[in-house]
């Protein structure tokens, strides 16, 4: 492992090529699949992020509520943490515009091989299939507008490959749409507001969903019983 010396600018150089050199190194070792998620995180991570966040206005982004979903950035992780573009659903109370992270339980989709019976119930809530319905409308709407555009620019002798791959971008986001959603509540996290692709601003997609309270009550147990002790947990129930 690199030693790390930032004390002088010469040094904090050095550290640096030092460091990127083990990077790149442990890249180098990784199959194609993985170093190429690992590189697009990276240069996500260093133009997108670090060198915005001082600058990032996070006021201006809506007031993220209890019961929200967004899709967020979870980076490249290890093992078998959430990493990539994941939706998350909001689980914090009154978190104010200011505030910079916003605590979130990763979603997951349900394998297709598997049933809601034969998630664990321990760390995982099953919360129903094509939960995101006005969603699928509007993806429904998107897909069918560019069908039929295709077909137009197809009797006139236009290339229509761009369009065609929006549709497929389209297709495959309806489909995960439809699929079976999962909370993951042993991934429950503190996720920075700059990470948040979607939804920005009340014109946004997912803007309007709001999980039902009925779910978010199942959640609130399961967590309870997932993180708290026994006497912490029946001072909360009895608090409640």
């Amino acid at each position: 492992m690199a030693y790390i010396d930032t004390s002088t600018p010469q040094k904090m150089n050095s550290s640096a090529k030092r460091v990127t050199n083990e990077l790149h190194r442990a890249i180098m070792t990784k199959d194609k699949d993985t170093a190429k998620k690992l590189l697009f995180w990276l240069n996500t991570w260093s133009n997108n992020y670090l060198l915005n966040e001082q600058s990032f206005n996070y006021k201006e982004l809506i007031a993220y509520k209890r019961g929200m979903v967004v899709k967020a950035d979870f980076g490249f992780n290890v093992g078998s943490e959430q990493g990539g573009l994941h939706y998350a659903l909001v689980i914090e109370n009154n978190n104010d515009k200011s505030n910079k992270t916003v605590m979130v339980i990763p979603l997951g989709s349900l394998p297709d091989n598997k049933d809601p019976e034969d998630l664990n119930e321990k760390n995982e809530v099953f919360l129903g299939y094509s939960l995101f319905e006005e969603e699928i409308n509007n993806t429904k709407n998107e897909i069918e507008k560019k069908k039929q555009l295709i077909v137009q620019l197809s009797k006139i002798g236009e290339d229509t490959s761009g369009i065609s791959k929006s549709l497929s971008k389209l297709s495959k986001k309806l489909s995960n749409y439809q699929k079976g959603t999962i909370a993951l509540l042993n991934q429950v996290c503190s996720l920075s507001k700059i990470r948040i692709h979607t939804p920005k601003n009340s014109s946004d997609e997912l803007f309007s969903f709001q999980l039902s309270h009925d779910k978010l009550e199942l959640i609130d147990k399961k967590l309870t019983s997932l993180y708290l002790t026994e006497k912490n947990s029946n001072k909360k129930l009895t608090s409640d």
